[in-house]
C-alpha cells in the first residue's frame, strides 16, 4: 500500500505541472521544455481529459486516506515518517497548482526587499516593468495579511537571493516545513491516528504542501501554541499564537478556548470552522480557509464527528471547488456566507 501511495503522490506531482502559468518557464533545458509543453496542452487544451484525471486523483486519494485512518493504529511509526517525508517531497518538486498567492507572498516581500517599498501601501501595479509580476493575480491590492507573515516571507526571500526560482523553491520550503512541523506536534498530542487524519488528508496536501497557502504556516504556529500551552509553557505557548493570529487573523476566534478546560479541543475546532467561514464575509468560499479547523480536527482523532466532518469538508471542497474551472478554465465564484 506504501509503495502505491508514493506512485500517487509522484502522480500528483506530474499532474500539477498542468497548471503551470503560460508566462512562466521554470527549466531552459530541452526535455523540461518539452514536459513542459505536453502538460500545458494537457491543463489548457484538452479540458476533459485533466478534469479526469484530476478527479481520478482525488478519488484515489481519499481512498487512501479512508485506508489510513481505519489501519492507523497498526502503522509503523518509521512508515508514517516515511510517507510525511515523502509528502513534504512532494511540495518541493511540485508546481504550486490551482492557485497564485504563492506569487503574490513572494512579491510582497520583494517590494519590501527589492524596491524598498512599503506593501502595506504599495501595490504590483507600481512596477510594471518587473518580470516577476507576470505570475501574480490581484496586483492591484496592498499587502491584506496581518504584522507577522510579512517578517516570515521576507526572511525567506532573502534566502532565494533575489534569484526567482530559488525563492519559489524557498517558499515552497516554508509551506512543507509548516506541514511536517504541524503533523510532529499533531502526533505528540493524538498520536498514530492523529496524525493520519491530518497529514493524509487531500485537501492539506492539495492546498497546503502543493499550492503552499499561508494558512498552512498559520496552522503550524496555532498547533505548536497549543503544544506549548498545554506543557506549561504558557509563555512561549502565547507568543506562538500571537504569531499564528498575526498572520491571518483567523485563528482570534479560538482565543476563547484558552479561558475555559472541558472540552477545550471541541471548542478549538468549532472556533476554528467559524474563523474559516468568517473569512468568506470578504471573500468567497475557498479551500485552503479549511487547514486550520482541518489541523484542529485531527486532535479528536477518536470523535466521529471530527473525523467524519474532515473526510466529507475535504472531498466535497476540493471537487467543488475545482471541477468548474478544470472543466471550463474559468474560476466559478462560491457565494460567500454572509455572518450575522
Amino acid at each position: 500500500m506504501i509503495i502505491l501511495y508514493l506512485l500517487l503522490l509522484l502522480s500528483l506531482g506530474i499532474y500539477s505541472y498542468s497548471q503551470i502559468d503560460l508566462n512562466l518557464t521554470l527549466f531552459q533545458t530541452s526535455w523540461f521544455l518539452n514536459f513542459q509543453h505536453q502538460m500545458i496542452q494537457l491543463g489548457y487544451f484538452n479540458r476533459p481529459l485533466s478534469t479526469e484525471i484530476f478527479i481520478v486523483l482525488t478519488i484515489l486519494f481519499s481512498i487512501f486516506y479512508f485506508l489510513f485512518i481505519r489501519d492507523a493504529n497498526r502503522l509503523l511509526p518509521k512508515n508514517m515518517a516515511l510517507l510525511v517525508v515523502a509528502v513534504a517531497i512532494l511540495g518541493l518538486i511540485s508546481y504550486p497548482a490551482f492557485s497564485h498567492d504563492i506569487f503574490n507572498y513572494i512579491f510582497d516581500a520583494r517590494i519590501a526587499v527589492f524596491h524598498h517599498a512599503n506593501p502595506y501601501t504599495t501595490t504590483a501595479l507600481m512596477y510594471p516593468t518587473d518580470t516577476w509580476t507576470r505570475f501574480m493575480n490581484w496586483t492591484h491590492r496592498t499587502y491584506p495579511y496581518g504584522p507577522t507573515f510579512l517578517p516570515i516571507s521576507v526572511l525567506f526571500y532573502f534566502l532565494g537571493l533575489n534569484k526567482f526560482l530559488l525563492t519559489l523553491f524557498w517558499f515552497k520550503g516554508m509551506a512543507v516545513a509548516a506541514y511536517v512541523g504541524s503533523a510532529y506536534f499533531i502526533y505528540k498530542l493524538a498520536k498514530n491516528k492523529g496524525l493520519v487524519l491530518f497529514a493524509f488528508n487531500p485537501l492539506i496536501i492539495y492546498e497546503g504542501v502543493v499550492a503552499g497557502h499561508m494558512d498552512i504556516v498559520m496552522l503550524f504556529f496555532a498547533i505548536f501554541g497549543y503544544y506549548l500551552f498545554l506543557n506549561k509553557h504558557k509563555v512561549w505557548g502565547t507568543f506562538g499564537w500571537v504569531i499564528s493570529v498575526g498572520i491571518k487573523y483567523a485563528t482570534a476566534f479560538q482565543v476563547p478556548a484558552f479561558f475555559i478546560n472541558r472540552r477545550r479541543e471541541i471548542a478549538l475546532i468549532v472556533l476554528a470552522y467559524i474563523g474559516a467561514l468568517a473569512q468568506t464575509g470578504t471573500h468567497e468560499l475557498l479551500p485552503h480557509y479549511f487547514i486550520v479547523p482541518l489541523g484542529f480536527s485531527a486532535l479528536l482523532p477518536n470523535n466521529k464527528f471530527a473525523v467524519w466532518s474532515a473526510v466529507i469538508i475535504s472531498l466535497v471542497l476540493l471537487l467543488l471547488r475545482y471541477y468548474p474551472f478544470l472543466s471550463t478554465g474559468v474560476w466559478l465564484p462560491i457565494a460567500p456566507l454572509r455572518l450575522g
